[in-house]
This record gives C-alpha cells, structure tokens and sequence, in this order.
C-alpha cells in the first residue's frame, strides 16, 4: 500500500502548499490527509472481503511458511505517511523549522519501519519465528501446544515449555497478519505431533495438503481451534 500511502504524502503536501495563508494550510492538509486515509480504508475494506480466506505463504529465506502483513497494518503505514505530509505541507523546508521537518522524518521513518519489518509468523522445519520487534526463535522441542480463538482479533498462543525454566504462553497479536487464526494453530498442532512432516515445510504442496486436510477436519467438526492440546 506504498502506492496509496505514497499518493496520500504528495497530494496532501501540495494541498497545504497551495491552501492559501499560513492560516489555512494546517487544515488543508490535515483535511487531505483524512480523505487519504479514509480512502484506503474502502480501498483495503474492498480487498479483505475478496481475501478473506488468506492463507500463509511459502519464503524462502528462512525456510517456511509465513504470515503476511494485513490491512490493519497497511493502514498504520498509510497513517505515518498522511501525519508526515501533513507536517510537510505547512510551508517550504525553510520555513518548517527543524522541529517540524524533524517530527515528519519520524513519521517517515516509522512507515519505512513498519514496511521493512512487519509483524510476522514464519513456521520452519526447526520451530516458529515470531517476529515484532525482534525475533523470537522457539524450536520444536519447547513447543507443547498451540491455541487460537475463532475471532480474527485473538492472540496465537503457544505453550512452551523450556528446560531449566516454568512452562509459559507467548502471546502473539494477529490483528496486523493476513492469516487464519485457527489454521495458523491447526498447522502448528500438525507438526508437534506428526514431525516427521516438518521436512516438507517450505513447499506449496505441503501447505496445499496442510490446507484441505484443514478444511476437511472443518467440514466434519474436527478442526479444533478452541480446545488447547499439550503434550506430556
């Protein structure tokens, strides 16, 4: 959603440039940017229900299968990129001030941020990669469990169980992914308890396989994305 965002920084910097007096060019681009914004939400609203059933995605580099950013996170970008504008529509560089022109470089740099490492999932033949801030390894071995709620807004959890310390849940927020809560948990149940299926991880024909056995264990009331099953 660059291309949006994109479009949203350059029209709403040239409405406050030519929006009249210094007066009016805060609200000008402010009202510009807000359009902006409210553009992409039917844009983005348009494409969720045509993708409503995405899946995850086979990578390369690691490994895997892997979440893709979603429209909630597209429109964080969107947003950074539209205050960023705004900020840079009130006058010329010059007459910005170093305090403006610094506050719409972080913006800036928070939707470069935003872009270049999303919130994502990646399952590997060697565990789950849980990326935010940093990245989180959590081999097979630790995981003992994994639980999803039917609402798309429910965290991942995911039991773990490392040695030398108590069992814990990581939490992982799936508002901002692209990706079905309950066969995000399905695929990692699979793999804790068929490993000898983790090598084929990486391959669309496996998630192909992953995804029809899925939705048949759905269609037959088996696909259990409530209940949380551990191992011993």
């Amino acid at each position: 959603m660059w291309s949006l965002g994109g479009a949203c920084l350059l029209v709403t910097i040239s409405a406050g440039a030519i929006g009249g007096g210094a007066m009016w060019r805060p609200a000008v681009s402010i009202f510009t940017a807000v359009v902006m914004v409210v553009v992409y939400l039917v844009v983005a609203r348009k494409l969720w229900r045509e993708h409503a059933q995405a899946l995850l995605v086979p990578s390369g580099l690691p490994l895997g299968f892997t979440t893709v950013a979603g429209p909630r996170h597209h429109l964080m970008t969107t947003v950074s990129l539209a205050a960023s504008a705004v900020m840079l529509g009130q006058g010329s560089p010059a007459a910005l001030g170093t305090l403006s022109l610094g506050v719409a470089l972080a913006f800036m740099l928070l939707a470069l941020l935003l872009t270049w490492r999303p919130v994502r999932i990646t399952i590997t033949p060697g565990g789950l990669l849980v990326r935010r801030i940093g990245t989180r390894s959590v081999p097979w071995a630790h995981l003992t469990g994994a639980h999803a709620a039917a609402g798309a807004n429910d965290p991942l959890s995911l039991a773990v169980d490392r040695p030398g310390r108590e069992r814990g849940t990581l939490r992982v927020g799936l508002r901002v992914v692209d990706a079905d809560p309950a066969f995000l948990a399905h695929l990692v149940r699979h793999y804790l308890d068929v490993p000898e299926d983790r090598t084929a991880i990486g391959a669309p024909a496996e998630l192909a396989r992953r995804r029809a056995g899925f939705l048949a264990a759905e269609d037959a009331g088996t696909a259990t994305a409530s209940p949380q099953r551990e191992r011993p």
